[in-house]
């Protein structure tokens, strides 16, 4: 409160936004950023919590971190990107690690699930199973599924892309999981060949 006459004898309530700490004063003073001030009346500033931002004075409500972003600290008056491989919902006191079977570009306010044939990596470009920042295709000879990346086995085939194994087909052989060649007339090539055969 605040004497709004010299030497009166009523206080004032400060209006929101405002406030005023010392006895014996003329006038409220604003609320810094970072901080707000709610109620009429109100003997101090308070902090805004975490996951949320005032960048103005005088307010009476702060503002919650957007999705994307975070605050992990109180009394501030900006919020923080979230980081490549995790992701920040809104109003976010911190990240969360991308789950298995998801990635997270920077400034993600929810995992994004990995497309059918594709696997999570870091930075780096290294495989991972959390904290992923972009997918990546399955190579041939593999097949990757959920965020797991398997060796496809001898006898079946595995272009880039897999979300699953197929047996090589029939008049092919697969040399490799990666490889499918076709049989050359008058050679026999049944289902899960490796080799041609005469």
């Amino acid at each position: 409160t605040y004497a709004n006459a010299p030497r009166s004898s009523e206080c004032t309530a400060c209006s929101s936004g405002r406030f005023q700490a010392e006895e014996g004063q003329a006038g409220c003073v604003e609320c810094p950023g970072g901080h707000h001030c709610p109620a009429r009346s109100m003997p101090a500033s308070t902090p805004c919590p975490k996951g949320s931002r005032q960048p103005a004075v005088g307010q009476a409500l702060c503002i919650s971190c957007n999705g994307g972003d975070y605050q992990d600290e109180e009394g501030q008056t900006t919020c923080i990107q979230c980081s490549p491989g995790s992701f920040c919902t809104a109003g976010s006191p911190k990240e969360t690690i991308c789950p298995t079977g998801t990635y997270c570009e920077a400034g993600s306010a929810l995992p994004t699930s990995l497309g059918s044939g594709f696997y999570a990596v870091d930075v780096n470009g290294n495989r991972v199973d959390e904290g992923g920042v972009r997918q990546q295709e399955c190579e041939g000879g593999f097949y990757c599924s959920g965020g797991d990346r398997t060796e496809c086995e001898t006898g079946y085939f595995c272009p880039p892309g897999s979300s699953e194994p197929s047996q090589c087909p029939a008049a092919s052989f697969c040399p490799e999981p990666s490889q499918r060649i076709e049989c050359q007339p008058g050679s026999y090539c049944p289902t899960g060949s490796t080799v041609e055969s005469n």
